[in-house]
């Protein structure tokens, strides 16, 4: 008779885990991102900016529209940097860069969640396959795969 160990890897052949707020902190790792972008452009971070930055992002990555105006996904990651920075009157219109630079941060971010590395390392050891989905860009989320899958 097999034991609940044999009988689990003979039923379970890979295990999914999401990334957002389940391995990664992705508050924080937004949060770093805008502190990283506010140093390349030379302009001192609020936390302000922060919080006008998550709103502004949930509204238009849920419903595509801003103020009624319709914003495609392709125009997304430069527009909200155009809003956020006329909102603050923020000296700075290269917003592509400024997108840029924000996933730069994002990517460079150190923000897991508590014990995620843990479970992650325990997972692999036990011997399962582990894939990470994500609902966000890919290109944030590489640096985080191969340290820690």
């Amino acid at each position: 008779m097999w034991g609940a160990r044999d009988m689990r890897h003979n039923i379970i052949k890979a295990i999914f885990l999401d990334a957002d707020n389940t391995l990664v902190d992705h508050s924080e790792c937004e949060r770093q991102a805008l502190v990283y972008l506010f140093e390349h452009i030379g302009i001192a971070y609020q936390e302000s900016y922060r919080a006008a930055f998550n709103a502004l992002d949930r509204e238009l990555w849920s419903t595509n529209m801003h103020q009624g105006r319709m914003v495609t996904e392709e125009q997304i990651p430069t527009y909200r940097f155009q809003v956020l920075f006329d909102m603050f009157q923020i000296p700075y219109s290269d917003y592509k860069r400024a997108d840029e630079l924000w996933c730069e941060g994002f990517a460079a971010s150190v923000a897991l969640m508590p014990k995620a590395e843990e479970a992650v390392a325990a997972l692999h050891q036990a011997g399962f396959k582990l894939c990470v989905v994500t609902t966000g860009t890919s290109r944030l989320y590489l640096s985080y795969s191969s340290g820690i899958l």
